[in-house]
C-alpha cells in the first residue's frame, strides 16, 4: 500500500501536538535556549558538565565531594561523520546537538552531483522512517538514490527519537520510546524531549537552511514508511504552506485505533482521547488501516492515489521497488512553477 498527495488544496487538519539520572554523568534539564546553558550529558554524548574535586574541612577533617558546574556553548551546528559516494552524489552523515530535544542527533543527507550551474539550488524530500529505524536504514536499503540522482532532488533523513536521555522504560520494548517518536510533540512529563514534531518540521529545516546553501528548503516534500508515513501524512497536512507535496509507504493512518497509535498516544500524550486531535503486509488491517484515511480524504474532497500492491510486505524490498514511483512524484512537485 502507498499514499500519495499533492497541495492541490488548502484544507489544514488540527492534530496532535524525561530526563532521568545517568550512571555516567549527573544529569541537568537538557533544554536550553539556543543551546546555552549549564547541561550535564552522558559521556556517550561527549558532553562534559559536571568536574568533581575533593576538598577537607578544616576543621573536621573530613573528605567531601563538591561537583563544579560550568556553562557551556553546545555545538548546535552540524558536523560531518561520514561521506560516501553513490550515483554520482553524496551520502553524508550529520551530527548535531538539538536544543530542541536535548540531545545528540545524526541525520543523513542525500547530496545529488553537482549542478553545472553555481547557482541552481536542490529541493529537498524528507523521509521519514518506521519504528525501530535510524536515520540509517533508508539510506542503506531503499536504494533512492538511483531516482534522486536522475531527479536533481536531496534527500534528507533524521532518526526516529532522542536518544541517550536514559529515561526509564525507554527500550523496554521495541515499539515505544527509542526508535519509535511517531513524530508528535509528547505532552507528559516524563517523555517532554520526545518533540520530534518540532524537530522535523522547525529545528531540521532551520538548520539544513542555515548550514547547506546549496539546498533549497522553500522547496520541500515529504515521504516515510509506517510510522514514518504517518509523521509525512500528518505534517504535511498541517503544514501546506511548507510542503509542495507528500506521499507514504503502508502508513499507520489511524493511530487512535490501532494497538501501536494506542500505546504510543496513551504514553506521549496521556490517557485522556480528547487530547489526540502492500496486501500481504501483515499489519494491513489491525494497524494501518489505509481505508479510514481513503474514506477520510473523500469526506473532505482531498485528491488522493491510494496504491494496492499484491503480494509485497512491510519491509524495505516494498519499499526499494516502488521508490522511484515516489520520487518521480515528488520531483514533479518540487519544480512546478
Amino acid at each position: 500500500m502507498s499514499i500519495r498527495l499533492k497541495s492541490t488544496f488548502k484544507r489544514k487538519l488540527g492534530g496532535t501536538s524525561g530526563r532521568e539520572s545517568s550512571s555516567k554523568a549527573q544529569k541537568i534539564d537538557p533544554k536550553a535556549s539556543s543551546g546555552d546553558g549549564v547541561i550535564v550529558i552522558n559521556a556517550d554524548q561527549e558532553v562534559v558538565g559536571t568536574k568533581p574535586t575533593s576538598a577537607k574541612n578544616s576543621r573536621s577533617k573530613k573528605k567531601t565531594t563538591q561537583f563544579e558546574f560550568r556553562k557551556i556553548k553546545m555545538d548546535t551546528k552540524p558536523t560531518e561523520i561520514s561521506s560516501s559516494k553513490m550515483f554520482g552524489g553524496f551520502n553524508k552523515r550529520y551530527k548535531h546537538f538539538s536544543p530542541t530535544l536535548g540531545c545528540s542527533m545524526t541525520f543523513h543527507i542525500y547530496f545529488p552531483p553537482s549542478p553545472q550551474s553555481l547557482s541552481k539550488k536542490f529541493p529537498v524530500l524528507y523521509w521519514l522512517s518506521g519504528l525501530t529505524c535510524s536515520d540509517e536504514n533508508f539510506i542503506t536499503k531503499s536504494g533512492a538514490q538511483r531516482a534522486a540522482s536522475s531527479e536533481s532532488v536531496a534527500l534528507i533523513v533524521p532518526d526516529t527519537s532522542p536518544r541517550g536521555l536514559n529515561v526509564e522504560g525507554e527500550a523496554d520494548s521495541w515499539d515505544f520510546g527509542v526508535g519509535a517518536g511517531f513524530y508528535l510533540n509528547a505532552t507528559q512529563e516524563k517523555w517532554k524531549n520526545w518533540r520530534m514534531y518540532d524537530y522535523v518540521v522547525k529545528e531540521l529545516p532551520n538548520l539544513v537552511k542555515e548550514n547547506f546553501p546549496q539546498l533549497d528548503t522553500s522547496r520541500a516534500s515529504i515521504s516515510g514508511h509506517s510510522m514514518g508515513g504517518h509523521g509525512a501524512l500528518t505534517i504535511y497536512l498541517k503544514n501546506l504552506d511548507k510542503y509542495k507535496s507528500a506521499s507514504a509507504f503502508a502508513p499507520i493512518v489511524n493511530p487512535t485505533n490501532c494497538p501501536w497509535g494506542q500505546k504510543a498516544f496513551t504514553n506521549y500524550l496521556g490517557g485522556n482521547k480528547a487530547d489526540w486531535e502492500g496486501e500481504d503486509d501483515k499489519f494491513l488491517a489491525d494497524q494501518l488501516m489505509p481505508h479510514k484515511f481513503q474514506e477520510a480524504c473523500k469526506a473532505a474532497n482531498v485528491p488522493l492515489l491510494l496504491r494496492m500492491q499484491p503480494g509485497y510486505d512491510h519491509s524495505y524490498y516494498f519499499i526499494a521497488t516502488f521508490i522511484d514511483d515516489h520520487i518521480s512524484h515528488h520531483a514533479q512537485a518540487l519544480n512546478l512553477p
